[in-house]
């Protein structure tokens, strides 16, 4: 359950970006807190449990597709100056 919901949430989260940056961002995490809200216990279970915890209970796929959405963020932001704009390479 909840590889499942990380997993959609993730999905959700990259339509939400836009090609202008304060838009993509400003969906992201609007978009993010509804989740939050809409999904209190499964977000309590993600954000109280520590991470070597929670990457022992997932399964490979799950972590796989984690590591995918975040490179996928962090490529969005590159491609849209984040790394310029705060000394990041």
């Amino acid at each position: 359950m909840v590889g499942a919901s990380l997993d959609e949430h993730q999905r959700v989260l990259m339509v939400e970006l836009a090609d202008d940056t304060e838009l993509g961002v400003t969906e992201v995490v609007r978009r993010h807190l509804r989740w939050v809200d809409d999904n209190r216990e499964v977000a309590q279970l993600l954000l109280g449990v520590s991470p070597d915890v929670l990457r022992r209970s997932l399964s490979t796929p799950v972590l796989d597709g984690n590591r995918r959405f975040f490179a996928a963020v962090a490529d969005w932001l590159r491609e849209h100056g984040w790394g310029e704009r705060v000394g990041c390479r």
